[in-house]
Formats: structure tokens, sequence, C-alpha cells
């Protein structure tokens, strides 16, 4: 899907099931900005995919347990919610981890 120069992709579509996270992170390519959105928090905490992504140029966001909790359609409604927000900190980070928040207002938390 393509909206306004942006395009989201399950990494189901691109990769095969079988990838490990880590040979996906380092498979995306620094040169698109990638943001990977995701709700396993324990990946965001594992030593070998944290160098992946801060070695590879990706932005990536866990869902915070309180968007996991939510009905998968109010799960999507909240990373829209945050999608300018999400943009903004594209823009001002080469790389990192951050926690989605329910709350439009909150900050990112960083990981």
């Amino acid at each position: 899907m393509k909206v306004e120069g942006h395009e989201a992709f399950a990494l189901r579509d691109i990769f095969p099931m079988s990838i490990s996270d880590i040979d996906y992170l380092q498979r995306l390519d620094k040169q698109h900005s990638w943001i990977v959105i995701s709700k396993d928090l324990q990946n965001g905490k594992k030593k070998a995919e944290r160098a992946a992504i801060l070695n590879n140029g990706v932005l990536a966001f866990y869902l915070a347990r309180t968007v996991q909790r939510l009905k998968i359609n109010e799960q999507a409604a909240t990373i829209v919610w945050q999608w300018d927000k999400i943009l903004t900190q594209r823009m001002h980070n080469e790389n990192g981890l951050f926690q989605l928040p329910l709350n439009k207002g909150s900050k990112f938390k960083q990981l």
C-alpha cells in the first residue's frame, strides 16, 4: 500500500516466513529509512536484535502492552493516530527503538 509517498508492507510479503529477525533487519536497505512496527517488546531487549536495528538504520516501534490488549482494528487505529509523530521521529533519528503508547499525547519511550 502506498500513501503520500510512504509504503507499508507486512514482512511476510517481502521475506520468507522462516527468516530470523536478525536476517530481515540486516536485509533492510538503509537508503529507504525503514520503520518497523512490532508487538514483540522482548525482541527490542535482545542484544543481537538491538544491534541489527541500530547498525542498519532502522527505526523500530514496539506496541506498548496497553496497545497490545486492544482489538486488532484498535491497534491499527492507534498506529495511524500516531503516524505523524512516527514520521517526525524518523526524520530526527537515524535509528532507534521506541515504545508506541496508547495515548496520542504521550511521548515515545526510548527502549
